[in-house]
């Protein structure tokens, strides 16, 4: 294909929020021999606060926040450092381990940040429970892919990781029966269900057919 680019030179304050993909688009176009638009090049992601259904479950929301940032990094995103999200959200009243504010503008957060699409979510289950000969942990999240400026839902999914360590799943013997369910409710087992949930979920994400479509969809 042929292809023709003009490029123009704007010029912005040092402090001004970065480009979205769509002004990108603007300033760049691109003639094509066959009339056929490009897909899009760079999809920029933030990944907000998790909101947790219970109180104690706040820095689960984080650590699960943190997983899921860490494994769309292999998607075809450009996934915006947690941090600078939180900067902008502090900008509009957000307080760290809080809620979102209602009323949020993600609109507004996205422009300033340059991203074209969010994930929010929900942990909705979290936790370790013991019995005499059984214990297990478990994670469960709802999260929801919108576009930045429309706030269509994209892609949304629940789902639940969990792992159990008891007399029936452990070694045989004395040992099994007295250390087997202890063992099972080590912090390392829960943070590893939690690792392994956000990385199904990411890689459900990235291979859904949506957020497939978004990503390639002609933007000519």
């Amino acid at each position: 294909n042929i292809q023709m680019v003009i490029l123009i030179q704007v010029s912005r304050p040092h402090d001004a929020p970065l480009l979205t993909r769509a002004e990108e688009h603007l300033l760049t176009v691109v003639g094509h021999r066959d009339g056929a638009g490009c897909a899009h090049e760079h999809v920029r992601l933030a990944v907000l606060p998790l909101n947790a259904k219970r109180s104690q479950w706040k820095s689960a929301a984080q650590l699960l926040r943190t997983f899921l940032s860490a494994n769309l990094q292999e998607g075809p995103f450009e996934v915006i450092e947690i941090q600078r999200v939180d900067a902008a959200l502090k900008d509009r009243g957000w307080k760290e381990g809080e809620p979102l504010p209602t009323g949020l503008g993600l609109s507004e957060v996205a422009r300033q940040l340059g991203a074209d699409i969010v994930l929010r979510g929900t942990v909705t289950d979290w936790g370790r429970h013991y019995l005499v000969l059984e214990s297990w942990v478990k994670a469960a999240i709802q999260l929801e892919l919108l576009d930045a400026q429309s706030g269509e839902v994209i892609w949304s999914e629940t789902k639940k990781n969990s792992r159990t360590a008891g007399l029936l799943k452990g070694p045989t013997g004395f040992q099994s029966i007295a250390t087997a369910p202890i063992m099972g409710l080590k912090t390392s087992h829960l943070e590893r269900v939690a690792n392994e949930l956000t990385r199904t979920l990411a890689h459900d994400l990235v291979d859904s057919p949506a957020v497939k479509a978004y990503v390639s969809e002609p933007t000519l």
